[in-house]
């Protein structure tokens, strides 16, 4: 299925691309000659996927290696010094030529790696400019054969087939808003096929987060919890499985009751439970006086809390410092309505990570009995949320 969406990606016959193959074939590669915007330039493709078969012996002669290298260096420095999209593109499948080769007078470790470089650059070549695109994902389309043929299994047939459907998907049209929108829910699809595909690729943690934000965005909150969930299970070590695990929880928060029992930040021996707000719609704001962004916010939390106070609404701030006296000594600056508390533990604490909790600031909006309105409101939309459910 993967497959045949991926070849089901257009790419348009662009007037900008001029490429011939020339009957010429030496040491099992054709020359092609083309222009890339104003610029004329010759590289050379392999003649089919076999060409890619052969390891280089042991030891690649190393003046031959040299001499490659130092091409490559000066290729980058070239595009370190551009800014110009087309010849971006034209720099990078230069380099490309120049990565060929080097895969193919390497071997083991070193040839893996030089063949993912060989992706990229193919890839950035493609989504730089237009009038590459076709010619890079020929390109990569060869490279995903070959890798598929001769290194099933292996992590070069993800990562090559992600880079060619990126370039495929940055050549569709999006002429009008529905070709914008008809293009995104095509990149949903292929993504959302991709990893199921291949879950344990390199790129598919990263693939999955965006899977899952991308169905936060269209209320899918079910598909939203599967990709996370996902990325947890399959990607336990990966430094986005933690957050991954906590939106999961926290996208099931939605219609429950709210528990939270802890001391009050003035006091640690004085405690306090949210049910003695039970008739109250409260904002629970989670903070850290290690956090400028928190701390700000007090001053728009304030403003809210006073307009809207009369009405039956309560803040209640949740510090989440280490050390709880660097909340209470933050407080001390200056008068912050509400009931203010501390979470021992840091963010990493038991509140925070039951009702996944990952960063602050964050906030939940509870109406009255402690049921969650809403999970997560952003500031700017607070008060539009309080006088929804006020009404």
């Amino acid at each position: 299925m993967l497959e045949a969406a991926i070849e089901k990606m257009p790419l348009p016959d662009d007037g900008d691309l001029w490429m011939e193959t020339i009957p010429m074939r030496h040491n099992g590669w054709w020359t092609a000659v083309g222009i890339c915007g104003s610029l004329l330039f010759a590289t050379v493709l392999p003649a089919k996927a076999a060409d890619y078969q052969k390891p280089a012996p042991a030891t690649a002669p190393p003046s031959y290696s040299a001499s490659l290298l130092s091409q490559f260096e000066t290729i980058n420095s070239q595009i370190a010094q551009t800014e110009d999209a087309s010849q971006i593109a034209f720099l990078h499948l230069k380099q490309a030529d120049v990565l060929e080769q080097l895969v193919n007078s390497t071997r083991g470790k070193e040839r893996i790696g030089w063949m993912k470089q060989l992706a990229d650059s193919l890839q950035v070549a493609g989504m730089s400019h237009h009038s590459v695109q076709k010619l890079a994902h020929q390109r990569l389309g060869r490279m995903k054969d070959y890798a598929e043929k001769h290194m099933a299994g292996e992590q070069m047939v993800p990562y090559v087939t992600y880079r060619y459907m990126q370039v495929g998907h940055q050549a569709l049209p999006e002429k009008d808003h529905k070709q914008i929108a008809k293009k995104a829910e095509m990149w949903q699809e292929h993504l959302a096929q991709f990893v199921e595909a291949y879950p344990k690729g390199e790129d598919s943690p990263l693939l999955m987060v965006e899977l899952a934000v991308l169905c936060e965005a269209k209320k899918d909150l079910e598909g939203a919890r599967k990709w996370y969930s996902m990325l947890a299970r399959v990607h336990p070590k990966h430094s986005m499985a933690k957050h991954a695990a906590l939106a999961s929880r926290r996208l099931g928060i939605d219609g429950k009751k709210l528990y939270l029992a802890l001391p009050r930040l003035a006091d640690l021996n004085d405690p306090f439970d949210i049910d003695q707000l039970n008739d109250k719609m409260i904002v629970d704001y989670f903070w850290s006086s290690m956090e400028p962004k928190s701390v700000q916010a007090f001053d728009k939390l304030s403003k809210v809390l006073s307009r809207y106070k009369s009405k039956g609404i309560e803040m209640v701030c949740v510090n989440v410092d280490q050390d709880h006296e660097k909340g209470r000594s933050m407080l001390n600056i200056g008068y912050v309505p509400g009931v203010h508390v501390h979470q021992r533990g840091g963010i990493e604490g038991r509140i925070t990570s039951q009702y996944g909790i990952g960063e602050v600031p964050s906030m939940i909006l509870l109406g009255k009995g402690g049921q969650v309105l809403h999970r997560q409101p952003k500031m700017e939309e607070l008060e539009s949320e309080i006088k929804k459910h006020l009404k």
